[in-house]
């Protein structure tokens, strides 16, 4: 899919539009300061010059959202929102901006920049260093070094190379005796800050002019380098010195470090490991040996030194009053924490009965419910007793033959369950015609009915389940 959209790209965009990496990334989306791409890749973005204030920023999504629904277009005419967004801007910057000129891209902000300058000074005068880029319209297209300009570049631009450009260039040289004039000059400066810096400690630790000078360089050729640097300093040897000649690097770890290609950065610390730490001037006491410090401020951290000496004495008696004073309030805890205990046994023998009691409390409340309801059953027993005789009779008159109860049961005040047996079906339906012609049943009403095998026999138990309603607005004489 990549190298579609790459093939794509180059057809629509045109080949020079370049990718800025040699292997393309396919963004898909970005929140905040995080982008990912369309493999799910999460990517820090450090580059990109296009969202200020993150990607998908709430507040910017709003307000472009916002404008959009309203009005989409240019600043001539009259709007209030720019003149608000520029009088913002304004105010955060230095006094004397009293406005701004609205672009839409980097080309035009550098082109009204390049006229700005040459309407203020007058002149038309532009240095350009190489590896940079500015735009694409006509005039900014010229200052970007290393890219031919359509029409050519103008006599009032200048071109200059970087230190490193210049090192890079001159790298395959560096081991022979054609260095390029710039790099004599870059010499000539380095040679002139090493003598100084070389006089200055000699003259503050009062040693003996240094003899041997040793070079360590991240470039694989300075044979050539070496030698213009030993004819700028003769009083000395120079030596080109790599820390890699005696260890050898794991493997594991070689690609990470690169350090065969960058021994420098191994110097110090290998100065430091290779020397007799000198930090409070003690070389004095070793005969012949003045070691270099590679530590700064040996006088101040002399004084330091001392000052952890006083330091440790003071630190002695306040130690001991801070243990007195520990002592104290140990002794003042010990009486507190005596006295909370005793306030705790006190405090959990009193929640021991108030729970005792609560138990007991509960315990009668139990018994009073289980009462009640005794009480409440009982009163409904007695003022049901006639209506319950009265069904009782009327139901063992209904009970036809070949037919048996199994089951009687009280539901509620007006409504029994009956349940039993029965030889044949006509039984069942002879109880309920009874049931039903009687003055005191409102109605009978067949729930269900089964059969229950026979245990083998020829003829089969029928099983029944009848709800009994009560005509409780009958009025029944006390002789009856």
């Amino acid at each position: 899919m990549t190298e579609t959209l790459i093939e794509k790209r180059s057809r629509l965009l045109g080949p020079n539009f370049s990718t800025f990496y040699k292997n393309p990334v396919h963004i898909v989306r970005g929140e905040g300061v995080w982008l990912w791409d369309s493999d799910g890749e999460k990517y820090l973005d450090c580059y990109n010059n296009v969202p200020h204030v993150g990607h998908c920023h709430s507040h910017v999504v709003e307000a472009i959202t916002k404008q959009a629904k309203i009005l989409n277009t240019h600043t001539r005419y009259l709007h209030e929102g720019i003149l608000d967004y520029v009088e913002r801007l304004i105010s955060k910057h230095h006094e004397g901006i009293e406005s701004a000129i609205m672009v839409c891209s980097g080309s035009e902000a550098n082109d009204i920049a390049l006229r700005m300058a040459e309407a203020n000074t007058g002149k038309k005068g532009i240095i350009v260093t190489d590896s940079t880029y500015h735009g694409n319209t006509s005039a900014v297209s010229q200052l970007s070094y290393g890219r031919n300009a359509i029409g050519g570049t103008g006599d009032h631009i200048r071109f200059v190379r970087t230190p490193k450009t210049l090192i890079n260039d001159n790298l395959q040289t560096m081991g022979t005796e054609n260095i390029s004039d710039e790099i004599r000059d870059v010499l000539d400066r380095f040679a002139t800050q090493v003598r100084q810096s070389i006089s200055d400690f000699t003259n503050q630790y009062k040693t003996d002019p240094l003899q041997t000078l040793y070079v360590v360089s991240p470039f694989p050729y300075v044979d050539g380098l070496v030698k213009e640097l030993q004819n700028r300093l003769p009083e000395m040897e120079l030596n080109l010195f790599s820390p890699f000649n005696d260890i050898i690097i794991p493997a594991n770890i070689q690609e990470k470090v690169k350090a065969e290609q960058n021994p420098s950065i191994f110097t110090t610390t290998i100065g430091l490991a290779t020397r007799k730490l000198d930090v409070f001037g003690y070389y004095k006491l070793v005969t012949g040996v003045k070691n270099v410090n590679l530590l700064p401020g040996r006088g101040a951290l002399k004084k330091k030194k001392q000052q952890g000496v006083y330091r440790r004495l003071l630190i002695i008696p306040l130690v001991l009053v801070f243990i007195l004073c520990m002592l104290g309030y140990f002794y003042y805890t010990l009486g507190f924490l005596n006295d909370l205990r005793q306030q705790t046994s006190n405090y959990n023998a009193i929640k021991q009965e108030h729970t005792q009691v609560i138990g007991e409390k509960n315990a009668l409340l139990k018994k009073q419910t289980d009462l009640n309801k005794a009480i409440e059953k009982g009163s409904k027993v007695v003022s049901n007793q006639k209506e319950s005789f009265e069904v009782l009779v009327e139901i063992s008159k209904s009970v036809p033959k070949g037919v048996v109860l199994t089951d009687l049961i009280f539901e509620n005040k007006d409504e029994f369950n009956l349940k039993g047996e029965s030889l044949k079906d006509s039984g069942i339906i002879k109880l309920i015609e009874n049931l039903n012609s009687s003055d005191l049943v409102a109605k009978a009403t067949l729930n269900t009915m089964g059969v229950r095998d026979g245990s083998g026999t020829s003829k089969q138990t029928k099983i029944f389940d009848i709800t009994l309603k009560i005509n409780l607005s009958r009025n029944v004489s006390t002789e009856e």
